[in-house]
């Protein structure tokens, strides 16, 4: 919500716009959870295949990681009004 990696790291902003973002934030973080679950599952079950697994476990890390940011971002900009970003 900034251009500041100082501002990135505090935590007051961090709790400020969680408020502002309500039930979307949450939603957010309920989606991000079971993507989450998903890898770790996956990444448990691929560790059983050897190189391979290894390769493929990198794949699941990298989907999970943008599906984890498209959903942050998404969330945000559903809420961009509250947050002052129109």
């Amino acid at each position: 919500l900034s251009r500041s990696v100082l501002s990135t790291l505090n935590p007051m902003i961090a709790f400020d716009t969680i408020k502002r973002m309500g039930l979307v934030y949450w939603q957010a973080m309920l989606i991000y959870t079971v993507l989450a679950f998903g890898q770790w599952v996956l990444n448990f079950l691929l560790s059983f295949i050897p190189f391979g697994g290894g390769i493929a476990a990198s794949f699941v890390d990298a989907y999970v990681y943008l599906a984890i940011g498209c959903t942050m971002g998404l969330a945000v900009f559903k809420k961009a009004p509250e947050l002052g970003w129109e």
